[in-house]
């Protein structure tokens, strides 16, 4: 594998990020995907609903 500078893979890792995004807005709607993305980033701590799970567990 070729090795690429931090800011060639940084440029690359932007463009694909944007155009998976606006693909899938395409196919679920800019509501869902947004969602969707926020509860796949978000981390353990500040997942959506963990608090509640957590409660519900207790």
């Amino acid at each position: 594998m070729v090795l690429v500078d931090a800011e060639r893979a940084a440029a690359a890792n932007e463009a694909l990020l944007q155009t998976f995004t606006q693909l899938l807005a395409a196919l679920i709607g800019e509501r869902l995907t947004q969602r969707l993305l926020e509860s796949a980033t978000a981390t353990t701590d500040t997942a959506p609903g963990q608090q509640k799970n957590a409660q519900e567990q207790k």
